[in-house]
């Protein structure tokens, strides 16, 4: 037992009971949230003004079930050599997180992260092709969570990279993973497009939207212009649930992105 929790910190992974939500409904709803943090740093505010506990507030003001975090430091110079992100947001919020780098960054880490109030079960990291070396390494943290008894979903989190080249190959992986996977897997993060985007029509004959039309907008904070965070359901997913709700939460400035959330109600 030692052995297995050693390892699960070392991989940036710590469980926690999830906390009772009471006999489920005939038809139980995921609340879930996708949140560009910026490392903590407000908008317009130093890179080095870091306000975790902002970004806490905000997830726990909302209560998610799952959370697909972007832009997290692990013992950087200028969040604190001693902050592991991932880990101290799990503790403020009182969830389960998974870390996966995505470079090494300033003597620590920089990447993604899931936050998760039902135990983690397993996870995985997949590294993003880069084509254009000119670009940032990206990756995709993936958890396996049960729901409900008998009820396994995969649940991601990903920053696609700024250059359309990378951008576009790296949707072609979310495609092959998606593929790969014979159990519901929902997709989260911030893809650094537009809804019309050619790559975001690419990942559409793979992946169904949360939003059909009149996607919210996400980014900047102080004044949204531009949808480029989402949540795609793969096929298996689209079966599985029937989004209800899709809000952007606005009037935060946390962030230079607001959060998206997602009610997705089992059919």
């Amino acid at each position: 037992l030692l052995v297995l929790i050693s390892c699960n910190k070392a991989n940036g992974i710590q469980n926690i009971p999830h906390p009772d939500s009471g006999p489920a409904n005939d038809s139980p709803v995921i609340k879930i949230m996708t949140y560009n943090i910026r490392h903590g740093a407000p908008i317009h505010h130093s890179i080095y003004d870091i306000q975790l506990g902002s970004i806490a507030g905000i997830i726990n003001q909302q209560k998610p079930d799952l959370v697909a975090l972007q832009e997290i430091d692990i013992h950087t110079q200028r969040s604190g050599i001693s902050l592991d992100q991932a880990k101290e947001l799990g503790k403020l919020t009182g969830m389960n997180y998974y870390f996966s780098k995505t470079i090494d960054y300033q003597g620590g880490e920089y990447g993604v992260a899931i936050l998760s109030r039902f135990p983690i079960r397993s996870h995985e990291r997949y590294s993003l092709p880069m084509p254009d070396t000119s670009g940032e390494r990206r990756s995709v943290a993936v958890v396996r969570i049960e729901m409900l008894p008998g009820v396994e979903i995969r649940f991601a989190s990903t920053h696609l990279d700024l250059k359309f080249e990378n951008r576009m190959a790296q949707v072609n992986e979310l495609i092959k993973i998606s593929k790969q996977s014979k159990y519901p897997l929902i997709v989260a993060g911030d893809l650094n497009s537009l809804p019309e985007g050619k790559e975001m029509q690419t990942l559409r004959q793979e992946f169904s939207f949360a939003c059909i039309s009149s996607c919210p907008l996400t980014s900047p904070s102080d004044k949204p212009a531009a949808t480029i965070d989402y949540i795609v359901l793969n096929p298996v997913a689209a079966k599985t649930f029937k989004v209800i709700r899709y809000d952007a939460i606005n009037n935060l400035s946390a962030s230079d992105h607001l959060p998206l959330v997602g009610y997705l109600m089992k059919q």
